[in-house]
Protein backbone atom coordinates (compact mmCIF):
# COMPACT_ATOMS: atom_id res chain seq x y z
CA UNK A 1 0.00 0.00 0.00
CA UNK A 2 1.53 3.11 -1.20
CA UNK A 3 2.22 5.83 1.98
CA UNK A 4 2.28 9.55 0.66
CA UNK A 5 5.08 10.97 2.35
CA UNK A 6 4.25 14.88 1.07
CA UNK A 7 1.42 16.53 1.96
CA UNK A 8 0.65 18.92 -0.75
CA UNK A 9 -2.35 21.36 -1.04
CA UNK A 10 -3.90 20.37 -4.36
CA UNK A 11 -3.79 22.95 -7.31
CA UNK A 12 -6.34 22.96 -9.96
CA UNK A 13 -4.42 20.51 -12.29
CA UNK A 14 -6.57 22.10 -15.26
CA UNK A 15 -5.33 25.58 -16.70
CA UNK A 16 -5.18 28.07 -14.59
CA UNK A 17 -3.87 31.29 -16.11
CA UNK A 18 -4.56 34.99 -16.49
CA UNK A 19 -3.13 36.88 -19.74
CA UNK A 20 -2.73 40.32 -19.06
CA UNK A 21 -2.35 41.70 -22.28
CA UNK A 22 -5.54 43.94 -21.82
CA UNK A 23 -3.85 45.68 -19.00
CA UNK A 24 -0.56 46.15 -20.95
CA UNK A 25 -0.28 49.74 -22.87
CA UNK A 26 -0.55 49.76 -27.27
CA UNK A 27 2.23 49.18 -28.98
CA UNK A 28 2.98 51.43 -31.43
CA UNK A 29 5.36 49.16 -33.83
CA UNK A 30 7.18 51.70 -35.20
CA UNK A 31 8.54 53.09 -31.39
CA UNK A 32 11.80 51.21 -30.57
CA UNK A 33 11.57 49.16 -27.47
CA UNK A 34 13.62 47.97 -25.18
CA UNK A 35 11.92 44.70 -24.88
CA UNK A 36 12.60 43.44 -28.10
CA UNK A 37 16.64 43.37 -26.72
CA UNK A 38 15.29 40.83 -24.86
CA UNK A 39 14.53 38.27 -27.08
CA UNK A 40 15.52 39.71 -30.02
CA UNK A 41 14.16 41.22 -32.69
CA UNK A 42 10.74 41.35 -33.77
CA UNK A 43 9.64 39.52 -30.60
CA UNK A 44 7.99 41.04 -27.03
CA UNK A 45 6.66 40.12 -24.04
CA UNK A 46 3.11 41.40 -23.56
CA UNK A 47 1.53 39.52 -20.96
CA UNK A 48 1.78 36.57 -18.48
CA UNK A 49 0.55 33.33 -17.88
CA UNK A 50 0.17 30.94 -15.26
CA UNK A 51 0.26 26.80 -15.04
CA UNK A 52 1.01 24.14 -12.52
CA UNK A 53 2.15 20.55 -12.81
CA UNK A 54 2.03 17.54 -10.79
CA UNK A 55 4.02 14.84 -10.88
CA UNK A 56 5.00 11.64 -8.25
CA UNK A 57 8.20 9.76 -7.02
CA UNK A 58 8.46 6.06 -5.76
CA UNK A 59 11.07 5.75 -3.58
CA UNK A 60 12.47 2.90 -1.47
CA UNK A 61 12.50 3.59 2.35
CA UNK A 62 16.69 3.69 3.36
CA UNK A 63 15.73 4.32 6.71
CA UNK A 64 14.44 2.30 9.88
CA UNK A 65 13.83 2.95 13.46
CA UNK A 66 12.56 1.30 16.29
CA UNK A 67 13.02 1.21 20.64
CA UNK A 68 14.28 -1.11 22.79
CA UNK A 69 13.53 -1.54 25.97
CA UNK A 70 15.69 -3.91 29.11
CA UNK A 71 13.86 -3.93 31.94
CA UNK A 72 16.26 -5.25 35.33
CA UNK A 73 15.60 -6.03 38.82
CA UNK A 74 17.48 -7.02 41.45
CA UNK A 75 16.80 -7.48 45.26
CA UNK A 76 18.62 -3.73 45.69
CA UNK A 77 18.30 -0.65 43.62
CA UNK A 78 21.89 -0.38 43.06
CA UNK A 79 22.45 -4.13 42.20
CA UNK A 80 19.58 -3.56 39.37
CA UNK A 81 21.38 -0.63 37.93
CA UNK A 82 24.37 -2.48 37.29
CA UNK A 83 22.59 -5.38 36.04
CA UNK A 84 20.85 -2.94 33.53
CA UNK A 85 24.01 -1.08 32.79
CA UNK A 86 25.97 -4.23 32.14
CA UNK A 87 23.50 -5.88 29.78
CA UNK A 88 23.16 -2.22 27.66
CA UNK A 89 27.35 -2.26 27.16
CA UNK A 90 26.30 -5.79 25.73
CA UNK A 91 23.95 -4.62 23.80
CA UNK A 92 26.02 -1.49 22.23
CA UNK A 93 29.24 -3.36 21.86
CA UNK A 94 27.29 -5.75 19.32
CA UNK A 95 25.82 -2.85 17.65
CA UNK A 96 29.40 -1.13 17.21
CA UNK A 97 30.10 -4.47 15.66
CA UNK A 98 27.58 -3.70 12.68
CA UNK A 99 29.23 -0.19 12.58
CA UNK A 100 26.36 1.05 14.68
CA UNK A 101 27.57 4.21 16.76
CA UNK A 102 26.45 6.64 19.49
CA UNK A 103 24.68 8.87 17.28
CA UNK A 104 22.38 6.31 15.95
CA UNK A 105 21.15 5.54 19.26
CA UNK A 106 18.74 7.96 21.76
CA UNK A 107 17.92 7.21 25.26
CA UNK A 108 13.84 8.36 25.34
CA UNK A 109 13.36 7.31 28.90
CA UNK A 110 15.68 5.48 32.02
CA UNK A 111 14.25 5.47 35.38
CA UNK A 112 13.17 3.07 38.15
CA UNK A 113 10.07 1.85 39.93
CA UNK A 114 9.54 -1.14 42.75
CA UNK A 115 7.18 -4.09 42.60
CA UNK A 116 5.79 -5.75 45.44
CA UNK A 117 5.56 -9.85 44.77
CA UNK A 118 4.20 -12.35 47.12
CA UNK A 119 5.53 -15.71 47.61
CA UNK A 120 4.46 -18.68 48.97
CA UNK A 121 6.18 -19.65 52.01
CA UNK A 122 6.85 -23.60 51.94
CA UNK A 123 6.20 -25.60 55.14
CA UNK A 124 9.85 -26.44 55.13
CA UNK A 125 10.36 -22.56 55.81
CA UNK A 126 7.04 -22.22 57.79
CA UNK A 127 6.75 -22.04 62.14
CA UNK A 128 4.58 -23.01 64.34
CA UNK A 129 3.79 -21.81 68.22
CA UNK A 130 2.80 -24.29 70.78
CA UNK A 131 1.37 -22.88 74.31
CA UNK A 132 0.44 -24.28 77.54
CA UNK A 133 -1.43 -22.37 79.63
CA UNK A 134 -1.17 -23.05 83.71
CA UNK A 135 -3.03 -22.23 86.31
CA UNK A 136 -1.61 -22.15 89.91
CA UNK A 137 -2.63 -21.57 93.47
CA UNK A 138 -0.39 -19.43 95.58
CA UNK A 139 -1.06 -18.72 99.69
CA UNK A 140 1.76 -16.62 100.27
CA UNK A 141 4.46 -13.72 98.69
CA UNK A 142 7.48 -15.88 99.34
CA UNK A 143 6.33 -18.25 97.22
CA UNK A 144 4.72 -15.90 94.69
CA UNK A 145 8.63 -14.62 94.55
CA UNK A 146 9.85 -18.66 94.56
CA UNK A 147 7.60 -18.86 91.46
CA UNK A 148 8.59 -15.78 89.37
CA UNK A 149 12.17 -16.63 90.10
CA UNK A 150 11.63 -20.10 88.59
CA UNK A 151 9.65 -18.93 85.40
CA UNK A 152 12.54 -16.26 85.03
CA UNK A 153 15.40 -19.17 84.44
CA UNK A 154 13.13 -19.89 81.17
CA UNK A 155 12.30 -16.74 79.76
CA UNK A 156 8.46 -16.42 81.16
CA UNK A 157 7.45 -13.02 82.85
CA UNK A 158 3.75 -13.38 81.99
CA UNK A 159 2.08 -14.17 85.86
CA UNK A 160 -1.07 -13.11 85.77
CA UNK A 161 -4.22 -13.65 88.46
CA UNK A 162 -7.00 -14.47 87.65
CA UNK A 163 -10.03 -12.59 87.24
CA UNK A 164 -12.38 -15.73 87.27
CA UNK A 165 -10.98 -17.14 90.74
CA UNK A 166 -13.08 -17.02 93.95
CA UNK A 167 -9.82 -15.72 95.78
CA UNK A 168 -6.95 -13.33 95.35
CA UNK A 169 -4.35 -16.35 95.58
CA UNK A 170 -5.13 -17.97 91.65
CA UNK A 171 -2.47 -17.29 88.96
CA UNK A 172 -1.86 -18.09 85.37
CA UNK A 173 1.30 -18.42 82.98
CA UNK A 174 1.97 -19.60 79.73
CA UNK A 175 4.90 -21.97 78.56
CA UNK A 176 5.44 -21.74 74.71
CA UNK A 177 8.07 -23.42 72.35
CA UNK A 178 8.51 -22.04 68.36
CA UNK A 179 9.15 -25.04 65.96
CA UNK A 180 9.67 -25.88 61.97
CA UNK A 181 6.31 -28.01 62.26
CA UNK A 182 3.34 -28.36 65.00
CA UNK A 183 4.49 -31.71 66.19
CA UNK A 184 7.77 -30.39 67.10
CA UNK A 185 6.41 -27.49 68.57
CA UNK A 186 4.10 -29.87 70.54
CA UNK A 187 6.99 -31.75 71.95
CA UNK A 188 9.04 -28.92 73.14
CA UNK A 189 6.59 -27.75 74.96
CA UNK A 190 5.63 -30.48 76.92
CA UNK A 191 9.32 -31.03 77.57
CA UNK A 192 9.87 -27.31 79.13
CA UNK A 193 6.32 -28.27 81.06
CA UNK A 194 7.81 -31.43 82.72
CA UNK A 195 10.89 -29.54 83.80
CA UNK A 196 9.07 -26.45 84.91
CA UNK A 197 6.52 -28.37 86.88
CA UNK A 198 9.18 -30.41 88.34
CA UNK A 199 10.90 -27.46 89.68
CA UNK A 200 7.88 -26.08 90.85
CA UNK A 201 7.29 -29.47 92.77
CA UNK A 202 10.80 -29.30 94.48
CA UNK A 203 9.27 -25.75 95.65
CA UNK A 204 6.04 -27.43 97.16
CA UNK A 205 3.91 -25.14 94.51
CA UNK A 206 2.13 -28.65 93.18
CA UNK A 207 -0.92 -26.75 93.15
CA UNK A 208 -1.99 -26.48 89.21
CA UNK A 209 -3.13 -27.51 86.25
CA UNK A 210 -3.20 -27.17 82.38
CA UNK A 211 -6.54 -24.75 81.20
CA UNK A 212 -5.41 -24.34 77.71
CA UNK A 213 -3.62 -25.32 75.50
CA UNK A 214 -3.01 -24.02 71.65
CA UNK A 215 -1.35 -24.87 68.42
CA UNK A 216 -0.81 -22.16 66.02
CA UNK A 217 1.05 -21.26 62.41
CA UNK A 218 2.62 -18.22 63.49
CA UNK A 219 4.42 -17.59 59.89
CA UNK A 220 2.52 -16.21 57.06
CA UNK A 221 1.28 -18.30 54.05
CA UNK A 222 2.83 -15.73 51.66
CA UNK A 223 5.91 -13.05 52.57
CA UNK A 224 6.24 -9.61 50.30
CA UNK A 225 9.44 -9.89 48.58
CA UNK A 226 10.45 -6.62 47.48
CA UNK A 227 11.47 -6.01 43.57
CA UNK A 228 13.80 -3.39 42.39
CA UNK A 229 13.65 -2.82 38.84
CA UNK A 230 15.75 -0.39 36.48
CA UNK A 231 14.36 0.13 32.82
CA UNK A 232 16.29 1.97 30.11
CA UNK A 233 14.74 2.30 26.94
CA UNK A 234 16.62 3.55 23.46
CA UNK A 235 15.47 4.83 19.93
CA UNK A 236 17.70 3.18 17.38
CA UNK A 237 17.59 5.08 14.12
CA UNK A 238 19.99 3.62 11.24
CA UNK A 239 20.16 3.78 7.53
CA UNK A 240 21.20 -0.57 7.42
CA UNK A 241 17.47 -2.08 6.48
CA UNK A 242 19.63 -5.55 6.16
CA UNK A 243 21.05 -5.48 9.86
CA UNK A 244 17.53 -5.20 11.65
CA UNK A 245 16.39 -9.60 12.41
CA UNK A 246 20.65 -9.32 13.51
CA UNK A 247 20.24 -6.44 16.45
CA UNK A 248 16.65 -8.21 17.21
CA UNK A 249 17.99 -11.79 17.40
CA UNK A 250 20.46 -10.17 19.76
CA UNK A 251 18.25 -8.01 22.00
CA UNK A 252 16.38 -11.26 22.57
CA UNK A 253 19.53 -12.84 23.76
CA UNK A 254 20.32 -10.47 26.43
CA UNK A 255 16.58 -10.15 26.85
CA UNK A 256 16.16 -7.21 25.56
CA UNK A 257 12.75 -6.15 24.64
CA UNK A 258 12.50 -4.74 20.94
CA UNK A 259 9.03 -2.61 21.30
CA UNK A 260 6.45 -3.07 18.34
CA UNK A 261 6.81 0.19 16.78
CA UNK A 262 9.57 -0.23 14.17
CA UNK A 263 9.37 2.38 11.14
CA UNK A 264 10.62 2.99 7.71
CA UNK A 265 11.49 6.08 6.18
CA UNK A 266 13.24 7.94 3.51
CA UNK A 267 15.56 9.96 4.80
CA UNK A 268 15.34 13.71 4.24
CA UNK A 269 18.71 13.57 1.82
CA UNK A 270 17.61 10.67 -0.63
CA UNK A 271 13.85 12.95 -0.87
CA UNK A 272 16.16 16.20 -1.63
CA UNK A 273 18.18 14.42 -4.27
CA UNK A 274 15.27 12.66 -5.76
CA UNK A 275 13.44 16.50 -6.27
CA UNK A 276 16.71 17.60 -7.37
CA UNK A 277 16.71 15.26 -10.21
CA UNK A 278 12.94 15.68 -11.00
CA UNK A 279 13.35 19.63 -11.28
CA UNK A 280 14.47 19.78 -14.59
CA UNK A 281 12.09 16.99 -16.13
CA UNK A 282 8.88 18.80 -14.08
CA UNK A 283 10.33 22.70 -15.91
CA UNK A 284 10.42 21.25 -19.09
CA UNK A 285 6.81 19.10 -18.62
CA UNK A 286 5.92 22.71 -17.15
CA UNK A 287 6.70 25.00 -20.50
CA UNK A 288 5.17 22.41 -22.78
CA UNK A 289 1.78 22.49 -21.32
CA UNK A 290 1.91 26.30 -21.21
CA UNK A 291 3.04 25.77 -24.92
CA UNK A 292 -0.17 24.41 -25.52
CA UNK A 293 -1.99 26.42 -24.01
CA UNK A 294 -1.02 29.22 -25.94
CA UNK A 295 -2.17 30.02 -29.74
CA UNK A 296 0.39 29.56 -32.41
CA UNK A 297 1.17 33.17 -32.94
CA UNK A 298 2.21 33.13 -29.15
CA UNK A 299 5.75 31.74 -27.26
CA UNK A 300 6.57 30.85 -24.21
CA UNK A 301 8.96 33.30 -22.49
CA UNK A 302 11.39 33.31 -19.62
CA UNK A 303 9.98 31.83 -16.06
CA UNK A 304 8.80 34.92 -13.94
CA UNK A 305 8.15 33.13 -10.94
CA UNK A 306 8.58 29.01 -10.01
CA UNK A 307 7.89 27.22 -7.20
CA UNK A 308 8.29 24.07 -5.84
CA UNK A 309 5.41 22.80 -4.13
CA UNK A 310 6.44 20.35 -0.95
CA UNK A 311 6.21 19.64 2.62
CA UNK A 312 8.43 19.19 6.00
CA UNK A 313 9.13 15.47 5.54
CA UNK A 314 10.42 15.39 8.94
CA UNK A 315 6.69 15.84 10.07
CA UNK A 316 5.21 13.18 8.20
CA UNK A 317 6.52 10.33 10.64
CA UNK A 318 2.83 9.06 11.28
CA UNK A 319 1.92 9.70 15.18
CA UNK A 320 5.37 9.33 16.83
CA UNK A 321 4.68 10.70 20.04
CA UNK A 322 1.74 7.91 20.16
CA UNK A 323 4.13 5.42 18.91
CA UNK A 324 7.09 6.27 22.19
CA UNK A 325 4.53 5.82 24.50
CA UNK A 326 2.63 3.10 23.07
CA UNK A 327 6.32 1.27 23.08
CA UNK A 328 6.56 2.60 26.88
CA UNK A 329 2.88 1.14 27.96
CA UNK A 330 4.00 -2.71 25.96
CA UNK A 331 7.59 -2.29 27.96
CA UNK A 332 6.18 -1.72 31.19
CA UNK A 333 3.37 -4.04 30.59
CA UNK A 334 3.19 -7.68 32.32
CA UNK A 335 4.23 -10.79 30.09
CA UNK A 336 6.93 -12.68 29.27
CA UNK A 337 9.66 -11.75 26.55
CA UNK A 338 8.78 -13.79 24.25
CA UNK A 339 4.83 -13.02 24.14
CA UNK A 340 6.54 -9.38 23.41
CA UNK A 341 8.81 -10.80 20.83
CA UNK A 342 5.67 -12.62 18.56
CA UNK A 343 3.80 -9.26 18.44
CA UNK A 344 6.97 -7.43 16.82
CA UNK A 345 5.27 -6.13 13.46
CA UNK A 346 8.84 -6.37 11.09
CA UNK A 347 6.76 -5.76 7.58
CA UNK A 348 7.93 -5.23 4.74
CA UNK A 349 8.76 -1.86 3.49
CA UNK A 350 6.58 -0.61 0.44
CA UNK A 351 7.74 2.06 -1.90
CA UNK A 352 6.74 5.89 -0.79
CA UNK A 353 5.22 8.11 -3.40
CA UNK A 354 5.97 11.73 -3.12
CA UNK A 355 3.64 14.08 -4.53
CA UNK A 356 5.39 17.51 -6.29
CA UNK A 357 3.80 20.56 -7.83
CA UNK A 358 5.85 22.69 -9.90
CA UNK A 359 3.79 26.23 -9.94
CA UNK A 360 5.37 28.75 -12.60
CA UNK A 361 4.77 31.93 -14.29
CA UNK A 362 6.25 32.46 -17.80
CA UNK A 363 6.01 35.37 -19.99
CA UNK A 364 3.65 35.52 -22.95
CA UNK A 365 6.21 36.68 -26.28
CA UNK A 366 4.68 38.05 -29.92
CA UNK A 367 5.94 38.49 -33.10
CA UNK A 368 5.66 41.59 -34.11
CA UNK A 369 6.03 43.36 -37.81
CA UNK A 370 8.18 46.35 -39.03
Amino acid sequence: MKKILILITLLNIGTAFTCHAANLKNINNNEPKVEQLIYGKNLIPIGEIEASITDSIKLKPDTVEFTITLDTDASTPSEASNINANTMKQFKDYLATLTIKDNNLITTDYGNYIQDSYEEVSEDDAQYKATLTLAININDNEKFLELNKLLDKYNINNVQQLNNSDTNNAFSFSIFENAVTANKAKDMVYQKYTTITNELKNLQLDNFSIIQSNTERTSPKKIDKKQYHVYNTVQIKINKLDVVSKIITKAQELKIKVNDDIFYSVSPDAIERAINDRERLLLNKLINKVERLLTKQYLVGDPKYLDMRKADYEQQSPKRRERFYGAMNMAMAPGSDDEATNKINIYAPSDFEIQLTLLGRFEIIKKVTQ
